[in-house]
């Protein structure tokens, strides 16, 4: 007997929506370390470039809680062991009590513009969605002060292919991408990543998918899509950043009058939590408005960090939207309110400016914490030298993930699958086995209704009827 054809469909669409509702993305939350009882307008400037985002990771065989820092480039991995002398790392990983832990006998030495570290190139696992991930990392031996209670971090761009050749560590590095990693796990579709702030100090990063598809809070039609970027358009080499080459505008008055603009190339770098403008913005715009304004620049090093803070609100009353724009194609508004934040009495600029060691052209853009609080940006890669970036506007809906309603829908889930898989073999079990007696015991009456041989009727009566 046939199971009718419109029940095997809804359960195959069942399970398809089960499957791509547990593969579609991840979610890490984020938050930072700042404490906002320490905010004064002397720390605010270096208290807040000091803050990254990290997320806490469980690593090893039982699992250690690291916070591992998230950075938009493609820094090497490292966490600490308990041997490390330095007081100022909090959080530390004990190797010996990790049963998955695997080590080399490689040590290598890294370093950077802020921090270096020393140490063994290690492997372990930890756990996303069920699913043990391989984490290759260095295992700290030697790390810089600089490095403070940050204990490790996971870089999310691309690797460039050139370093490789040059660098046996970059192949390192490549093996260990972390979007990567996720979709040979099959725990998302595409090298895809976002950003979402709910509250000013935490968020989501969300791996494999557009908001929209992971909060109710946002839809399809809010998301702005751009056509690919072309990391050719940059003139610059270096595929680890997720750079951009953008028309930058400040617009003026009611009738948005076009007052400043300049090309330049911006990277995102979402674990900082200023912006930091380029040169020549400095010069040729920030400077002569601030000073005519009455506002005052602080210098930090040297010249090297400038920020420039406004003791009224009137100071900046006027001061002009600043459109990011990519050949026309979208466009990011940042107004007076996105970029100035009040901390005590004195209303701080919270576009800093910076001498940024970077390779040439060196009008750079670092695009930070006021950008990604409006936006919540996605950056999905193309191939080796493209990516697809897509955009909604922050509602700050804060995610709440533990208040019983995944629970409750996977209950739900499941009783609704044993509730169809009953209704199902119910009517397996009818077809094949009641139904045929049924139409056995029907055929068998109709048989007693209808199939009979009257008597003849006797010869006479025929005579007498004729």
């Amino acid at each position: 007997m046939k199971i009718p054809k419109i029940f095997i469909l809804f359960l195959l669409l069942l399970i398809k929506n089960q499957c791509d509702d547990q593969n579609n993305y991840v979610i890490l939350k984020f938050k930072t370390k700042l404490d906002l009882n320490e905010l004064n307008k002397n720390t605010f400037i270096e208290k807040t470039l000091e803050q990254n985002i990290y997320v806490d990771l469980d690593i090893g065989t039982p699992p250690q809680k690291i916070p591992m820092t998230i950075k938009t480039w493609q820094y090497p991995t490292f966490v600490f062991s308990e041997d490390v002398k330095n007081v100022n790392i909090k959080t530390k990983f004990n190797q010996n009590k990790s049963q998955t832990y695997e080590a080399t006998k490689t040590i290598i030495e890294k370093s950077y513009k802020y921090d270096c570290t020393k140490g063994y190139i290690s492997k372990d696992v930890f756990n996303i969605n069920s699913k043990n991930i391989d984490f290759k990392f260095i295992l700290g031996l030697d790390p810089s002060t600089g490095l403070k209670d940050i204990s490790g971090e996971i870089g999310l761009s691309r690797v460039n292919e050139k370093e490789i050749s040059s660098d046996p560590y970059s192949q390192y590095s490549k093996d260990n991408q972390f979007t990567q990693q996720l979709v040979d796990k099959k725990l998302i579709k595409d090298k895809m990543f976002g950003i979402v702030y709910d509250t000013e100090y935490e968020g989501r990063i969300i791996f494999g998918q557009y908001l929209n598809e992971v909060d109710k809070n946002y839809n399809a039609e809010e998301m702005v899509q751009t056509p690919n970027m072309d990391h050719s358009d940059t003139g610059n080499d270096n595929f680890e950043k997720w750079l951009m080459k953008f028309d930058l505008k400040c617009l003026s008055g009611i009738d948005k009058k076009d007052i400043y603009n300049e090309s330049s190339f911006g990277f995102f770098d979402f674990e900082k939590g200023l912006i930091i403008g380029s040169n020549n913005f400095w010069v040729n715009f920030a400077q002569p408005y601030f000073d005519k304004k009455g506002c005052y620049g602080t210098p930090k090093e040297g010249n090297i960090l400038i920020n420039f803070n406004c003791s009224k609100e009137e100071q900046f009353q006027d001061f002009p939207d600043i459109v990011l724009s990519y050949q026309g194609n979208y466009v990011f508004n940042l107004t007076k309110n996105d970029l100035f934040k009040k901390v005590d009495d004195v209303y701080i600029f919270l576009i800093v400016f910076e001498n940024l060691d970077l390779p040439e052209p060196r009008n750079y853009w670092r695009i930070g914490k006021p950008f990604f609080k409006k936006y919540a940006v996605f950056l999905k890669e193309q191939d080796e030298r493209s990516y697809e970036m897509s955009y909604f506007l922050n509602k700050y809906a804060p995610y709440k993930e533990d208040d019983g309603s995944v629970a409750t829908q996977t209950v739900v889930i499941i009783v609704l699958s044993c509730v169809v898989a009953i209704l199902i073999a119910a009517i397996v079990v009818y077809f094949v086995y009641f139904y045929p007696k049924q139409r056995k015991k029907r055929a068998q009456e109709l048989n007693d209704d209808y199939d009979y041989n009257p008597k003849e009727e006797p010869k006479d009566k025929l005579i007498d009827e004729e």
